[in-house]
């Protein structure tokens, strides 16, 4: 969050937070079970919010309460919290972004950004998904595989919105060279360097 704030979650809903630095760690709770928490993302010491594969949480006072928010979709596997009750949730594969300006009381979401994404409805066999996104703004680079039925290979997949998930451009797809992998790690977007 800042030099001295950091929030770190993890399986079976753990929640450890720091205000001096790191030095040292206090567990924090959630209102109800969860099996694992997938992410976190303060916009600012305060205000803050956590999801899981079926909930999310939010919380305006730094986690020493979380609230189980009223929207919970389902796969929900990265967060970003841009404060004064405005977040936004990426649904893992399909690459859904749901937002919200006033606490999750209400939601707008974006269509998949490969509608109808299945291997029977897109050329070659192809199955586009996305494990995970990197937000600056609304600019989102939601990043992944291109998995091709036959042969059975991961291709790299990434795609980017300049305008919160409204619309999307491939801006990489490496299914010509062969390049067996996904993309599973990408560095921050919210700076000057990509």
């Amino acid at each position: 969050i800042d030099s001295l704030n950091v929030v770190a979650v993890g399986d079976t809903g753990l929640i450890v937070r720091t205000t001096d630095g790191g030095a040292t760690w206090v567990k924090q709770q959630l209102p109800s079970p969860v099996i694992a928490l997938e992410d976190v993302s303060f916009a600012n010491p305060l205000e803050g919010i956590i999801v899981g594969a079926d909930s999310m949480f939010i919380t305006s006072d730094g986690g020493s309460h979380w609230n189980t928010a009223s929207f919970g979709g389902a796969f929900l596997w990265q967060c970003h919290a841009y404060g004064s009750g405005k977040f936004r949730a990426f649904e893992y594969f399909t690459g859904q972004v749901y937002t919200t300006t006033d606490n999750w009381k209400t939601v707008d979401s974006t269509e998949e950004i490969y509608p109808g994404n299945n291997p029977t409805s897109v050329p070659g066999g192809h199955q586009r998904g996305f494990a995970t996104c990197n937000w600056s703004g609304d600019t989102i680079m939601a990043y992944g595989n291109d998995l091709a039925d036959s042969p059975a290979v991961a291709y790299p997949l990434i795609a980017r919105s300049t305008d919160a998930g409204n619309t999307w451009t491939t801006v990489f797809d490496d299914t010509d060279n062969n390049y067996l992998s996904l993309v599973d790690r990408m560095s921050s977007i919210d700076r000057d360097t990509i």
